[in-house]
């Protein structure tokens, strides 16, 4: 046994040692490419780029995530929409890319010509879809009185953020945070002070940055590590061309990432350049784009790719017991709870075979799988399931609240869709019965009597959820179907019967290191200022993390003398 702890202690060593030299990975790769800035506008130009993007994706290949910056013009109405083959043309951008961040540069909240009616377009589409929209707002001046804040400064724009996010929070998970352009002129607005700071309750967001000077100025870096903590970023688009492609700049990006990870922040490497929408500039974006994958592949492999703008806790490693580090803090296993609800009624359907196959979409509650004398199979899809290849799954299961008493005798069988990105199941073309299952299956035999109000769970549905995720082609981002079919009658409350089920995800993490989160986190169904660790307010500086590490390495010597 004493060997055993050992081993497992010396695998946590190595780990976080190498952590602790490589730091954590950037979290993707960010083109703000604009066709409408160039002669012919975007409708003109659509399909070059379209073009690119498609080109970017192969590069990235489903393994890092790619984000589009994209302006309210690509969207719908009010403002009215350009289109590409009958489509606006953000449909096309949305349907290659990960993420969308849309540019909703606008200065009051509502409508109309306000950041939620021209974000609509957008959120509707990618509810659709299964993706995610980041809403930005622009801060810096000379822009015109309707697209900044900068003329009203730091106080009204929290209060039109606050306002926006009533709304913009009713899509669900598919509205992945607020976004602010860009630092320069964030950190000039009105009201912000060098010691200004946003209360703890303000949404966390993002932020552009298209300056190096953060990265290569010890003394600017400082200071903007600092303003992000006030501010409440958790997460930074670094322009970062110059930088990933260049041997002698990487490891001076890489403590800038590193420095930032330490204060709970994450990034994402910027790139922008308009012109690269004519064809003939694709190669210096894709190669770009290769650079940054690579860079980001010398980095471990980290605990998914999370939702703009949450933040990662802590890379993911095999399950471990604690270990002490001298430096401050501990090398402690902390569990993680991704809490992901379903978000569109059309996501938990019913189909009744002995009725031609009938499909429910509107129901307000779900019947296993008896409605009456005919029996169902069903079908939950969940978005966004914020879980990569590389996390560490310890369990998973389904929760739902309980919409009528029942004690028939009822036998469950849980399978998932074999699939890695599962699409809408209000389709009568695509029937629960026709999709192919993992072969993966957990039995929910003899379920215990449900009382109306109750919250029920199912049984542990891990190896379901882990065959989806193992599938070449998942990311942290996809969505995943769960097909319910057996005999009996339990009954609870649907999406749009008011309390969407839940699928309830746990993962196990490492924080290592002085200043790192070492307390279990809960994340739940929408990424705001959930599924985010938040900014670190303690005072960074490199020496602590330099006694953080040397204490470690010296736990790891006394493991290896007891183990060699």
């Amino acid at each position: 046994m004493m060997k055993m702890m050992n081993s497992c202690v010396a695998t946590i060593c190595i780990l976080s040692l190498a952590l602790s030299v490589f730091g954590q990975r950037p979290v993707g790769v960010h083109f703000d490419v604009e066709p409408a800035a160039l002669p012919g506008g975007a409708e003109g130009n659509a399909a070059q780029f379209i073009a690119l993007f498609q080109k970017l994706k192969a590069v990235t290949n489903g393994n890092t995530r790619l984000s589009a910056d994209l302006p309210m013009g690509m969207g719908l109405k009010p403002l009215g929409a350009w289109y590409y083959q009958n489509r606006p043309i953000s449909y096309h951008i949305a349907d290659i890319v990960d993420t969308v961040t849309l540019m909703a540069y606008r200065d009051r909240a509502a409508a109309p010509n306000g950041i939620t009616d021209h974000a609509a377009g957008y959120l509707n589409y990618a509810r659709q879809i299964g993706k995610n929209v980041v809403v930005g707002v622009e801060t810096n001046c000379n822009l015109g009185n309707i697209v900044s804040f900068c003329e009203e400064g730091q106080t009204y724009m929290e209060q039109q953020l606050n306002s926006a996010l009533t709304t913009l929070k009713s899509y669900g998970s598919n509205f992945a945070g607020l976004a602010i352009h860009d630092y320069d002129g964030y950190n000039a607005l009105s009201g912000v002070s060098s010691t200004f700071r946003l209360p703890s309750s303000a949404p966390c967001r993002a932020l552009w940055v298209w300056s190096h000077s953060v990265v290569n100025d010890p003394a600017a870096r400082a200071k903007f590590i600092d303003f992000c903590v006030r501010m409440r970023i958790c997460t930074v688009y670094q322009e970062s061309q110059g930088l990933v492609d260049s041997s002698a700049k990487q490891p001076v990006l890489r403590s800038f990432i590193n420095d930032l990870w330490a204060k709970g922040i994450q990034v994402e490497l910027l790139f922008g350049n308009h012109e690269w929408t004519y064809t003939a500039n694709h190669p210096a974006a894709v190669n770009l784009a290769k650079a940054a994958v690579n860079f980001i592949n010398t980095f471990p492999a980290s605990g998914g790719t999370p939702v703009i703008p949450s933040t990662t806790a802590a890379p993911v490693v095999p399950s471990t017991t604690g270990a002490p580090n001298n430096g401050g803090g501990t090398c402690a296993a902390r569990k993680v709870t991704r809490r992901i609800r379903i978000s569109d009624g059309n996501d938990d359907v019913e189909q009744q075979p002995s009725k031609g196959n009938k499909m429910y979409c509107t129901s307000s509650d779900l019947e296993f799988v008896k409605d009456g004398t005919v029996d169902q199979i069903l079908g939950l899809r969940f978005k966004n399931v914020d879980v990569s290849p590389q996390d560490t799954i310890v369990g998973a299961y389904l929760e739902m609240k309980s919409k009528k008493s029942a004690t028939t005798k009822t036998n469950l069988v849980i399978h998932g869709e074999k699939t890695a990105n599962s699409q809408g199941l209000c389709d009568n073309s695509n029937l629960l019965s026709d999709k192919t299952k993992t072969s993966s299956s957990v039995s929910w035999n003899n379920v215990p009597s449900w009382s109306v109000g109750q919250i029920v769970q199912s049984p542990d549905v891990t190896a379901v959820v882990k065959e989806i995720v193992g599938m070449n082609g998942w990311s942290a981002g996809n969505a995943m179907t769960l097909i319910v079919s057996g005999s009996g009658m339990r009954s609870a409350y649907s999406y749009n019967g008011g309390a969407a089920p839940y699928l309830v995800i746990e993962l196990q993490t490492l924080s290592c290191g002085a200043g790192l989160p070492t307390s279990d986190e809960t994340t739940d169904w929408w990424a705001d200022t959930t599924n985010t660790v938040e900014p670190d307010d303690d005072e960074f500086n490199a020496s602590s993390r330099t006694s953080a590490f040397l204490g470690l390495m010296t736990v790891c010597a006394v493991v290896a003398a007891r183990l060699f």
